[in-house]
């Protein structure tokens, strides 16, 4: 999944690694980096 959101932040011009720095504990199932990842996956084209 991680290659995923790299790749749809990448589309976007925003740098992965620059988040992953700033947000250390990205609180993933708490509402953190992880539904923001949901968010832009289930708005991708082609993802059913």
């Amino acid at each position: 999944m991680k290659y995923t959101v790299k790749e749809v932040l990448q589309e976007m011009n925003i740098d992965f690694d620059m988040i992953e720095d700033e947000e250390p504990d990205a609180g993933l199932g708490n509402g953190g980096l992880g539904r923001l990842a949901a968010c832009f996956l289930k708005g991708r084209p082609g993802i059913s």
